[in-house]
């Protein structure tokens, strides 16, 4: 968590990401202080929107050198770093709930 990558968290609806880290070596606030955290994050919020493109699916994925989005077939980047990362870490399904295709009646 030193440098921006584009090896992204993808979350769903409902998920949540926790960091914790050891505060050990720290000295104690002073008294009547306390010790606050700033998270700077680099990432892409790509919701369900209709106006977002390819919004039903995950990919395109974004990526930090991309220009604009979605972008062209081919220009995610095809290398080590992230075919890892795809093979390795994007491998759930997250399907739309039942009721969704099912019309109105069905709600």
């Amino acid at each position: 968590l030193v440098a921006a990558d584009d090896r992204l968290v993808i979350l769903a609806a409902g998920d949540e990401v926790a960091l914790g880290f050891d505060t050990g070596g720290l000295p104690p606030p002073p008294a009547g202080f306390r010790r606050s955290v700033f998270l700077e994050s680099h990432g892409w919020d790509k919701d369900a929107d209709r106006n977002t493109g390819a919004a039903e699916q995950l990919e395109p994925l974004p990526f930090n050198a991309m220009r604009g989005y979605p972008y062209r077939a081919g220009d995610y980047p095809d290398d080590a770093l992230h075919r890892d990362f795809v093979r390795r870490w994007l491998t759930r399904v997250v399907a739309p709930p039942a009721w969704k295709d099912a019309g109105p009646a069905s709600r």
